[in-house]
């Protein structure tokens, strides 16, 4: 693959997840500064963790498609009005399958 400028901003998540499948289906506790690592040694391009936390997430409900995955992001607001395009992270929520499953075996807690 081609290197890709730094001032690039929307390198592609598929490209960033194909790159990054096999580092987490090995080793699925895998740190996020591995996986900026290894970005950075395949394009040339340091991704920001804003942009590598929800390609994880993708990649790692690829590998288990049962799970579930929401991320709620805010608009961004300059006096008042709205930023057009720009969001802030405000919650992710996960649940893998495994865990989905097992929740269902649990006593009930009053």
């Amino acid at each position: 693959m081609e290197m890709i400028l730094q001032d690039y901003a929307k390198l592609d998540s598929d490209t960033i997840a194909n790159a990054i499948r096999l580092l987490v289906e090995a080793d699925p506790l895998i740190k996020m500064k591995s996986i900026i690592a290894e970005v950075q040694s395949r394009f040339n391009y340091i991704v920001r963790y804003r942009k590598t936390l929800p390609v994880w997430l993708k990649v790692m409900c690829a590998k288990l498609p049962i799970s579930h995955v929401q991320i709620k992001a805010l608009p961004v607001y300059y006096e008042s009005e709205e930023v057009n395009g720009v969001k802030v992270l405000y919650q992710i929520f996960w649940s893998f399958y495994p865990y989905i499953t097992a929740f269902r075996h649990c006593k009930p807690l009053v």
